[in-house]
């Protein structure tokens, strides 16, 4: 039997990884591409296939308990760099997946212009069978509807995460006309943790979701109050919010991969989708409590895309779907009380066990002087909304940065909708949000969230927070350490306000 060889471009994330590690176990060879990053400290590149290795490795040892077969699967494992075609291979697939598929990944941001690799592979790959990973949010149109097409007008995006989603598809379909190779979209739901084996040990997505509604519960069952603690939650349970565990998703992509007659597009969602008021009750049963809508404030600290995610009514169109499930003979997606009840389990044991608890708020028998509540994403993007612009133009440091014709790219890594683009547009230094620009910016910077708020709050300096790896930053070498010594003194001396 000769084996097949795939390769995969793209992020190692919730989808990559798992699903690298699952063509191994089926006899494949697999090619990684991977990008190195620049030590700041040393000037040298970073070895970033060992993080691929380990999130690999982590889904192999899952699958394959067996020492010796893992040894001489990690044999069939090679990586190499982006777009790099190696002449001697006959690759029998490449598989692209230039997005994330959850909305909090790091690379989130950098979808569209990932997107835009797709030309330079598709000319060095042709003739090979292309698959594309899309998500199904960059498909929705304005009537509320997933088609399985490629050609319609889509909706005004409801979240930045959609409007990233929409501008992948839109420029991985431009890379895609007159390709000569036969191609295939897969367009993937929110992707949870692991229907049977945990194929992907990290927190994602709906993780989120998960964990602020499991500390609820807990909070609410100290109280000791007779019968099942309600705990309210702002959805609506008309609505289905789509996911998929990820082991689904990977055993079907894998089936759909061997099928020689299968269709061009797949939205690839559970085929027994159900309405949030079923999937929420099975959540309420494996935490013990009873999860209630409510149209008011339910006091959680929930990312914005879920929120809006659990009141979006958007149907999916799954014909395909169908006629495959059948064909596969594959069984159905039972995300039950059982389902969340080990999701839970694994995740405190594993996940959660170092993550502050929720905090119920205290029962005040006197009144209070109202306290507000800071909010750091909310204070990031009004510096960046309001207070920046106001400095730019005016012989700053950041304006001499960007007199060299640069453009700089600021982003905050734990949410997607957090990212700026500082450029020259008509002779005129301007800052606008990552998602309505198309341009991949020359020097990109990367902040977490806390890191970012002590840096313009004059408490830490951007070299620091670079040296302690809170920051990195993609670039030209010189022109980025310049830009990072005149964005340091700019934030220096314009604080947040």
């Amino acid at each position: 039997m000769v084996s097949k060889t795939a390769y995969i471009w793209g992020p190692i994330s919730m989808f990559s990884a798992p699903l690298s590690a699952s063509l191994l176990d089926a006899g494949w060879n697999v090619h990684v591409a991977f990008k190195s990053s620049l030590n700041l400290m040393s000037l040298s590149p970073l070895d970033l296939k060992s993080t691929a290795q380990v999130a690999i490795d982590q889904c192999l040892q899952t699958l394959v308990p067996d020492r010796e077969r893992l040894r001489s699967l990690a044999d069939n494992l090679k990586f190499v760099a982006p777009n790099e075609i190696d002449a001697d291979t006959k690759y029998d697939v490449v598989i692209f997946a230039g997005i994330a598929p959850n909305f909090d990944e790091p690379r989130v941001p950098r979808a569209p212009w990932a997107a835009k690799e797709l030309k330079v592979l598709v000319d060095k790959i042709r003739g090979t069978q292309l698959m594309v990973i899309s998500s199904i949010f960059g498909g929705v149109q304005p009537t509320g509807f997933v088609p399985e097409e490629v050609e319609f007008a889509r909706r005004k995006p409801k979240t930045s995460w959609e409007s990233v989603c929409q501008q992948y598809e839109s420029k991985v379909l431009q890379s895609l006309a007159g390709c000569d190779s036969p191609w295939h979209l897969v367009r993937l739901p929110y992707l949870t943790n692991s229907f049977g084996k945990e194929l992907h040990h990290h927190t994602s997505g709906l993780d989120h979701l998960f964990k602020i509604l499991c500390d609820r519960a807990e909070q609410l069952k100290t109280n000791f109050q007779p019968g099942t603690p309600k705990l309210r939650l702002n959805f609506d349970p008309d609505c289905a919010l789509s996911f998929l565990p990820i082991d689904s998703a990977v055993n079907f992509f894998l089936r759909y991969l061997e099928d020689s007659n299968r269709p061009r597009i797949l939205n690839l969602v559970s085929s027994n989708a159900l309405l949030n008021r079923e999937w929420v009750g099975y959540l309420g049963n494996a935490l013990d409590v009873e999860i209630v809508s409510t149209e008011k404030d339910d006091e959680l600290n929930l990312p914005s895309v879920i929120k809006q995610s659990l009141h979006d009514n958007f149907q999916i169109a799954s014909r395909n779907l169908y006629e495959l499930v059948g064909r596969y003979n594959f069984p159905p997606v039972i995300v039950d009380e059982n389902y969340f009840k080990r999701l839970i389990t694994f995740s405190k044991d594993n996940l959660w066990s170092n993550t502050p608890k929720f905090e119920l708020p205290k029962l005040n028998l006197k009144p209070e002087a109202p306290v507000s509540i800071v909010d750091p994403e909310k204070q990031i993007a009004e510096y960046f909304d309001s207070q920046l612009p106001d400095s730019l133009n005016t012989g700053t440091q950041l304006d001499k940065a960007l007199s060299k014709g640069l453009s700089i790219g600021i982003f905050i890594k734990e949410t997607s909708e957090l990212g700026w683009i500082l450029k020259v547009e008509n002779g005129e230094h301007v800052v606008k949000r990552f998602y309505l620009e198309e341009e991949n910016p020359a020097i990109t910077f990367r902040f977490k969230r806390d890191a970012f708020m002590k840096i313009i709050q004059n408490k830490l300096s951007l070299n620091q927070a670079i040296l302690t790896k809170q920051a990195d930053f993609h670039g030209p070498m010189l022109p980025s350490v310049k830009t990072a010594a005149r964005l340091d003194q700019f934030f220096r001396e314009n604080p947040l306000v």
